[in-house]
C-alpha cells in the first residue's frame, strides 16, 4: 500500500522528485505503509521524511489501483489524501541509498503548476484524479 499527499499553495502542487538509471519523474510526497502502521500515519510520516513539512490531513480524496497507466502498473492500493502544512521549512532531501531499487530515489521536492509539462503519464493522470476530487476548488 502507498500512502500519499496533496499539498496545494498559490495555484501550485508539492511533487517530489525520483530519479532511476537515466530518468527522472515526479510523484506526490508519500511512500509505502509499514507493516501495522495507519495509513493516514504513514502519510504524515513520509511527507515529512521526503519534504521536512510537518502536516496534518484533512481528508481521504480517493484511492486507486491496482491499475495500469500506460506503460506504468499500479500494484497495490494508493490512499491519497488532502494535507495542510501546520510547521516546517521545505527541504531538498537526496537520499541515493533509498528508496525501492526498482522505483529510483528520492532527489528533492518543489512546487510545481499542477499543468507542468515535466510530468510522465502516470502522473498526469494521478493528478486528473486529484483534479476530480476537489471539484477544482479554491483550496488550488
Amino acid at each position: 500500500m502507498r500512502a500519499q499527499v496533496v499539498l496545494l499553495r498559490d495555484g501550485h502542487i508539492l511533487m517530489v522528485r525520483h530519479s532511476h538509471a537515466d530518468r527522472a519523474y515526479w510523484v506526490l510526497p508519500g511512500g509505502a505503509v509499514e507493516p501495522d502502521e495507519d495509513v493516514a500515519a504513514a502519510a504524515v510520516r513520509e511527507v515529512l521524511e521526503e519534504t521536512g513539512l510537518s502536516i496534518s490531513l484533512e481528508r481521504l480524496l480517493f484511492v486507486d489501483g491496482p491499475r495500469v497507466v500506460g506503460d506504468h502498473a499500479i500494484k497495490q492500493p494508493r490512499y491519497t489524501y488532502l494535507g495542510r502544512i501546520v510547521g516546517g521549512e521545505l527541504q531538498q532531501i537526496v537520499d541515493p541509498r533509498g528508496g525501492n531499487p526498482g522505483k529510483g530515489c528520492l532527489t528533492g521536492a518543489m512546487w510545481k503548476p499542477f499543468d507542468c509539462t515535466d510530468f510522465d503519464a502516470a502522473t498526469r493522470d494521478t493528478l486528473r484524479l486529484v483534479a476530480r476530487s476537489l471539484d477544482f476548488r479554491a483550496e488550488q
